[in-house]
């Protein structure tokens, strides 16, 4: 790029930063937005199940954002919209849907061992090894929810894994917080019914399938889930790990049932492994930063928009005090800003490689820009690609929880006593000790 080209490119981001409509630090500009958009029905309320894939991936956001909002605020409206937003979710898991005859018998190209063992007996109904195995009732369906994958339809450790981390990810903060101890009672039942999904899960997690695979979460074999020869776990399972950010997910989901003390005595450990696992094949690049693959073992390096994936699990391990390191989280930050392309621009790949993308960006808006507290410049990234990429067409979840944690973190970089470029040491000095798992009320 000549330096006219570079002069007129700084000239026009500055420009845009002058003109939008929106103020990144605003609390009441973020609510009245979102009143406005919303005034009656809120977010998500008419959907169905995970049939289009929004309850993992619209719905995770849109719980991260009211609990930020609600920690902010104090405010119970933002507590009663997440809880509501749970429990219609749950009310559309397979099973209940099922039983009220909404849909018939699911039958899944992909879901947990012991799903996919009534899937396979509705095909194989004469097989002795389908004796005694109830697959023509409602517990041949899910307990989470199905999501669509090449024309059929899936029951998978990362949909389920996003949709019970965002789900615990607002619990966690609703019950951090004493304004909100009216609904103790109600997350309680809410987290039961969590743990029975993510345990549905936990059968296709393997410590031992591969020497260089410490843990990870598999697929199922679906042409024969009932293998039994040597190693029965790792025999019903499929082919390689599946890829990180999947695994990723419901770990995180694992930590946070125990560290709610709610979870299986196996979650930790499972996590730990996982951990491992990154450890094992993540790299650490010519200026310190790290970089790993899309399937960790296989090539392939790992786009940013699954990258927050990844990150949503470091974060929990670390606020839950598994072996992750503050140099660790530094040289995830380098990754960051590595990514980050300038001009509300974010390369495709964490390495920074790829296009440097400038629309679809808001994935550095959540678990990269909580990389601050170890490189506080991020936070102005963040606020230029929002800036720049969403000044009038905010609308939706992903977007609103950028703009809800750059609220967030305005508030936390410019508090008193550190007040405008505070170093990473002091920002971490004035946090809560579990920030990180969702970030917990600001004084």
């Amino acid at each position: 790029m000549d330096w006219k080209t570079s002069f007129m490119f700084a000239f026009l981001v500055g420009l845009a930063l002058e003109c939008s409509a929106l103020d990144p630090k605003s609390l009441t500009e973020w609510q009245a937005d979102f009143n406005a958009r919303y005034p009656a029905e809120k977010p998500e309320m008419s959907v169905q199940g995970d049939d289009n894939d929004r309850y993992a991936w619209q719905c995770h956001y849109w719980l991260r954002a009211y609990a930020r909002i609600a920690l902010l605020t104090g405010d119970t409206n933002y507590v009663r919209y997440g809880l509501d937003l749970i429990h219609h979710m749950f009310y559309y898991t397979d099973r209940e849907r099922y039983k009220r005859g909404e849909i018939g018998f699911v039958d899944y190209d992909e879901a947990p061992v012991d799903i996919q063992k009534r899937t396979w007996c509705r095909a194989h109904t004469t097989d002795t090894k389908c004796t005694g195995i109830a697959y023509n009732d409602s517990n041949a369906l899910a307990i989470g929810w199905r999501r669509p994958f090449n024309g059929k339809f899936r029951n998978e450790v990362l949909n389920d894994g996003m949709i019970t981390q965002g789900m615990l990810r607002f619990i966690t903060a609703v019950r951090s917080d004493a304004r909100f101890v009216k609904y103790t009672a109600e997350t309680d039942s809410l987290i039961l019914k969590v743990k029975r999904v993510v345990d549905t899960h936990l059968r296709n997690f393997s410590t031992n399938r591969y020497e260089d695979v410490p843990g990870s979460f598999y697929y199922t074999r679906t042409s024969d889930p009932f293998a039994d020869w040597g190693d029965t776990t790792n025999n019903r399972l499929y082919s390689g790990p599946v890829p990180f950010n999947h695994s990723a997910t419901m770990s995180a989901s694992m930590l946070l049932l125990d560290s709610l003390k709610q979870g299986d005595p196996k979650y930790r450990p499972m996590a730990e492994n996982l951990l491992a696992f990154l450890k094992r094949h993540i790299r650490i690049s010519a200026n310190d930063a790290y970089e790993w693959n899309y399937s960790l073992k296989v090539t392939g390096v790992e786009d940013v928009g699954h990258g927050h994936v990844d990150l949503s699990f470091i974060h929990v391990a670390k606020a839950c005090g598994l072996q992750v390191t503050d140099q660790d989280m530094e040289r995830f930050a380098r990754t960051a800003k590595q990514s980050y392309a300038g001009g509300g621009a974010v390369y495709e790949y964490v390495d920074g490689s790829g296009e440097a993308l400038s629309s679809g960006t808001y994935g550095l808006g959540y678990d990269w820009i909580d990389l601050i507290p170890w490189n506080n410049s991020i936070y102005q990234d963040v606020q230029e690609v929002f800036m720049l990429q969403y000044p009038l067409t905010v609308a939706w979840s992903r977007p609103l929880l950028m703009w809800a944690n750059l609220i967030y973190w305005d508030k936390y970089l410019n508090q008193a006593p550190v007040k405008l470029a505070p170093t990473a040491a002091s920002i971490r000095s004035m946090l809560p000790s579990q920030w990180n798992l969702l970030g917990q009320r600001i004084e």
